[in-house]
């Protein structure tokens, strides 16, 4: 029988050694493929690091599986959108582009939008529309529309989106900041406040007042903001409590606005004592910002001219006081003969003529007739009159044909920036009008858009056109402190401010609304507000030189080239002038000083405009204008008709 030993056994140092050697292996091995995510597990922990907002992970794991998986298009996304998070919009772009528009999904719209705006591209927000449509409800979608639609004046658009975005719990606090904020520039003031009162009802708005859009800081900006609202509304008493909370916050003397609002909240109440002494403490506040609108209702022109008859009728002859009309002054309008027809399309006729309605355009195609209403007419009439009609669906048109008094060929033709054909028969009528676009029109005719566009009563009902009220702002409080003998006159006074405060009143119609033109486009030639920006005499005049240096505002600009050398005379003489013609610069209202600057070595008594500001043919038909960047042309300029 054999016997089992019963000795154990010893093993070697070296067998030990490997042993050991291999079982460290193994756990390595193991502990590896536990740690190291798969490729897939690599993008879901990528696009978990972009959800809360761990960007430089995101892009790093993006990257990390590109290495192994070139082109893989979820791969591209994540690293694309943590690269716009990241503000590497250049790689960005790259990457979407890429990705391609059929592999683009609405957060890659909405941060695509994001890069072009960053960059100055209008594509912006053609890209978060197209967002919208594959995802109506993606919140920084709604938001960047409603702050886009709201910097270009389209207030309406701008409303939608926001309400929409109001739906959104989480974003209920800026869409109602936003709503505010349209609405009071629109002049719906009482609206903006019930928005702005709603939002700071809530608890929590301290945590995130900093993170609200617009001029929404804090909830001490967004009181005095919803008191200026209510202030305009005349809802005084809900303002001086709103000011009231802010002054507990701070003391008065640290926040002279608020204490500048509550001296007019004082006023409208009749409490002068309170009103002078809120005035007091507000440091000067209204002084520095005379160009700046009174919070207070309107009044109408004819108000005005109880003090200052003069100006009151100087203005009112004045083209400004003409640059629109209500369908009921038509009546005399000289309209084309009947069957007249279309300067671009012979075969389509158009017919103007008085209807129990009003003013009717009828324009024939072929044997289809399009009829529209006129409600308004653009223009003084001196240069051209374009008309805006309802038709028969009760859509707004802008109309196709246009009653012009300038140029060779002047009488009815094609209206500016019309297309010679249009892309159906309709577009023979005109041009489709949003109201956001009528607001637009009117917001440069008239003094108060909504008065246009509601009731056809209160105090701006017998304005014509452009009033008083344009350029000094709402005129309720300055009754209220004149009759009171208040030391502030509760006006805005262009007078008083710097000259490029009085450029900015008069840019507000004379520039290119939310839009930006350089001096190398033609179409520049017609904003003289942004153009005389340019010139050396505007930049070098230590804020001396503006508008009104050569045009008085009350009246139609002059036509007499010696006015206008003269006030280029006035820095740019040989000898200083006489006193004569200085107190006649006075007069006007030129801000220049009669120093000598530099000198022209052409003429230094003469022909100043006609060389440096020549009148200009428009590349539209029908329309020269004054260059108003001041400049030596080193090309012929093309003349227009004078």
């Amino acid at each position: 029988m054999v016997q089992r030993s019963t000795r154990k056994r010893h093993y070697g140092p070296l067998a030990v050694l490997l042993v050991g050697s291999l079982l460290l292996t193994l756990a390595s091995v193991a502990w590896w493929r536990g740690s190291t995510p798969s490729p897939g597990n690599l993008l879901r922990t990528g696009f978990s690091a972009y959800e809360r907002g761990d960007w430089e992970l995101a892009a790093r794991l993006a990257k990390q599986h590109l290495r192994t998986s070139a082109g893989d298009l979820d791969a591209l996304r994540l690293l694309a959108r943590a690269s716009v998070r990241l503000g590497r919009d250049s790689s960005a772009i790259s990457l979407f582009e890429q990705i391609g528009p059929p592999g683009m999904m609405s957060e890659d719209l909405y941060l695509l939008g994001v890069c072009l705006k960053r960059m100055g591209n209008r594509r912006g927000a053609e890209v978060w529309e197209e967002g919208r449509l594959a995802d109506p409800d993606h919140p920084e979608i709604l938001e960047g529309l409603a702050q886009t639609y709201f910097e270009l004046d389209r207030f309406r658009d701008a409303a939608d989106a926001a309400t929409r975005l109001a739906r959104n719990p989480k974003w209920q606090l800026r869409a109602w900041s936003l709503l505010g904020e349209i609405r009071f520039a629109q002049g719906d003031v009482a609206d903006a406040a019930a928005w702005w009162g709603l939002l700071l009802e809530q608890p929590a708005l301290n945590q995130v007042a900093e993170s609200l859009p617009g001029n929404h800081r804090s909830v001490r900006e967004l009181r005095k903001q919803r008191a200026r609202a209510l202030l305009r509304a005349e809802r005084t008493v809900e303002a001086r409590v709103e000011l009231e909370k802010v002054l507990l916050e701070v003391p008065a003397l640290e926040d002279a606005e608020a204490s500048w609002l509550l001296s007019r909240a004082f006023l409208q109440e009749g409490r002068l004592d309170q009103a002078l002494a809120a005035l007091g403490q507000a440091s000067g506040f209204g002084e520095e910002r005379p160009t700046a609108p009174e919070p207070a209702v309107y009044v109408g022109a004819t108000r005005c001219a109880e003090c200052h008859a003069e100006k009151y009728h100087l203005q009112q002859s004045s083209r400004h006081a003409r640059t629109f009309h209500r369908a009921a002054d038509l009546t005399e309008l000289a309209v084309p003969p009947p069957g007249f027809p279309d300067p671009a399309a012979v075969q389509v006729t158009h017919t103007l003529h008085q209807s129990q309605e009003g003013l009717e355009q009828e324009t024939r195609v072929a044997d289809r007739v399009y009829r529209a209403v006129v409600e308004y007419a653009f223009g003084s009439g001196d240069r051209g009159q374009t008309f805006v009609g309802r038709g028969e669906g009760g859509e707004l048109f802008e109309l196709r044909l246009s009653a012009y008094r300038e140029g060779p060929e002047c009488g009815w033709d094609v209206t500016t920036g019309h297309p010679l054909q249009p892309p159906d028969a309709r577009g023979f009528l005109g041009v489709p009008l949003t109201m956001d676009a009528l607001v637009r029109c009117l917001s440069c005719h008239v003094t108060d858009p909504q008065a246009v566009m509601g009731p056809t009563s209160g105090p701006l009902a017998t304005d014509r056109s452009i009033g008083c009220e344009k350029c000094h702002g709402p005129g309720g409080n300055h009754l209220r402190a004149v009759a009171a003998r208040f030391p502030d006159l509760a006006i805005a006074r262009p007078s008083l401010a710097a000259g490029s405060r009085v450029v900015e009143v008069c840019a507000r119609c004379h520039s290119p609304r939310g839009e930006t033109v350089s001096a190398d486009d033609p179409t520049s030639i017609r904003f003289q507000g942004t153009t005389l920006t340019w010139s050396r005499c505007y930049t070098e005049s230590g804020d001396q030189l503006d508008c009104v240096t050569c045009h008085d505002p009350h009246r139609d600009v002059s036509t007499s080239a010696a006015h206008y050398e003269s006030r280029c005379l006035s820095c740019h003489a040989r000898r200083p002038l006489l006193p004569g013609l200085d107190a006649e610069a006075r007069k006007e209202g030129s801000r220049t000083q009669g120093t000598a600057q530099t000198i022209c070595p052409v003429s230094s008594e003469q022909g100043c405009v006609s060389c440096h500001m020549p009148l200009v043919q428009s590349r539209f038909s029908h329309s020269s204008f004054t260059d108003h960047f001041i400049r030596v042309h080193r090309e012929p300029v093309s003349q227009g008709p004078r």
